[in-house]
């Protein structure tokens, strides 16, 4: 059984990692104002962290931004196992974040960052536990998201990815052979 001690602590902790303030009344089940108030007082005034969340489809804009969100979403699922597809734990998804800013600065820092911050990561693990986004996999890359009503093509992004700069690559050949021929 969760105790109020326990509930304030980790509203304070989700807080000082910089959850704001809707997140943390829907994961503790306080209220908004207990929340309001405690933020107030971690970071001194409490302003910017209240406000509606975004959907994940809204993140999903590019096939590059569904590269940068499937990575999280990979390295949750990958972290939390099938528990998190029933319910968000707070820690996995904390540590899974961390873990993406590493990898993403090491892999992916050509491509423009979606996860801003936390509370994005939190999104994409509200709605995989909502069933309005799913991970799908791929024989060559693993874990993908799929999010409901996705602009961008559906299947995995960096297949996706691979087939464009192939094309580009396979293009880019034919067309240098063919003025190759015409000269020569």
């Amino acid at each position: 059984m969760i105790t109020s001690y326990d509930r304030n602590a980790q509203a304070v902790r989700m807080l000082r990692v910089g959850f704001r303030v809707p997140v943390v009344v829907a994961e503790t089940g306080m209220t908004a104002l207990k929340v309001r108030r405690m933020a107030r007082d971690v970071d001194g005034d409490g302003r910017g962290r209240s406000g509606s969340m975004p959907a994940a489809y809204t993140m999903a804009a590019s096939s590059s931004a569904l590269m940068d969100i499937s990575l999280f979403a990979a390295l949750y699922r990958s972290m939390g196992g099938e528990a998190v597809l029933r319910s968000i734990d707070i820690e996995i998804l904390i540590s899974a974040y961390n873990l993406y800013l590493e990898v993403r600065e090491s892999h992916l820092s050509h491509v423009k960052p979606v996860l801003t911050d936390i509370n994005r990561a939190w999104v994409i693990a509200r709605d995989i536990r909502s069933d309005l986004a799913w991970l799908e996999t791929c024989e060559v890359d693993g874990y993908h998201l799929t999010v409901n009503e996705q602009r961008t093509p559906l299947g995995c992004p960096w297949c996706q990815c691979r087939r464009a700069s192939s094309r580009k690559r396979s293009k880019g050949t034919t067309e240098t052979a063919a003025r190759l021929s015409r000269e020569g």
